[in-house]
């Protein structure tokens, strides 16, 4: 067992230095992600993850579903492992994908997706909460310039990890640009309108807790400006009450 590790290491070195490896050769390595967070330098710079190319990789198979062709216990195994590798906290690869607007835009892309399953909507929040703990304010940012995040919420109605993630972005104080978009759209409107009869209750019930937590999202922004609290208001805090 002591010596276990450097002869991990070895093999882990070892599989980097071949000229023909693939990203999924090293995602199927049983320790690749403990090597991340350890910031092995093979897999940092020798191999590179934190390139473009390899990062767009990860981002897909983070959030392309199972993989059919291996068996069923095995199916997520490798949207598992990139997610893990991407939230890993490792600054290298957070600032990097920070600064890959192409594999950020597959995040979000996803996020449209109404087909997305429970188990990859957390994959996509794992990835996009490291970040948003990297850099809070490139982040908000980023989904700032965004025109469709009401359309994003509504896709994700019956996903409770995703919805956080707009919780948490609404809720900041010093980046109100999200809050006060999602109060221009039709978002609340178009939340009273699925609350109709013709719709399930399942939908019911994942509409008021969606309009719950925009609501206390919205009236945490406030909280840390302190005796402005009294006097400020929030332009979606009020569309919601009213």
């Amino acid at each position: 067992m002591y010596h276990s590790p450097s002869l991990y290491c070895s093999h882990l070195d070892s599989l980097l230095s071949q000229e023909d490896v693939t990203l999924d050769d090293v995602l199927a390595d049983p320790n690749v992600v403990d090597e991340c967070k350890a910031e092995n330098k093979s897999l940092l710079a020798l191999y590179a993850i934190t390139q473009s190319h390899y990062l767009k990789q990860l981002v897909e198979h983070s959030v392309c579903g199972p993989d059919q062709t291996v068996p069923v216990t095995d199916q997520f195994r490798r949207c598992h492992v990139a997610s893990e590798l991407l939230s890993s906290g490792v600054p290298r690869v957070s600032f990097a994908l920070l600064r890959d607007p192409d594999s950020l835009d597959v995040l979000y892309d996803r996020l449209h997706d109404r087909g997305l399953t429970h188990l990859s909507a957390s994959f996509v929040y794992r990835i996009i909460s490291s970040l948003i703990q990297c850099s809070s304010d490139e982040m908000h940012k980023y989904f700032a310039e965004k025109t469709d995040l009401s359309e994003c919420i509504l896709a994700n109605i019956d996903k409770p990890s995703i919805l956080d993630l707009f919780y948490n972005l609404v809720q900041s104080p010093t980046n109100p640009e999200i809050s006060l978009q999602l109060s221009d759209s039709t978002l609340v409107s178009d939340l009273i309108g699925l609350l109709s009869v013709e719709q399930p209750d399942e939908t019911h019930a994942s509409v008021i807790q969606c309009l719950c937590g925009l609501l206390a999202s919205s009236r945490a922004s406030l909280f840390p400006l302190s005796d402005m609290y009294m006097t400020r208001r929030n332009r979606l805090q009020e569309k919601l009450e009213r």
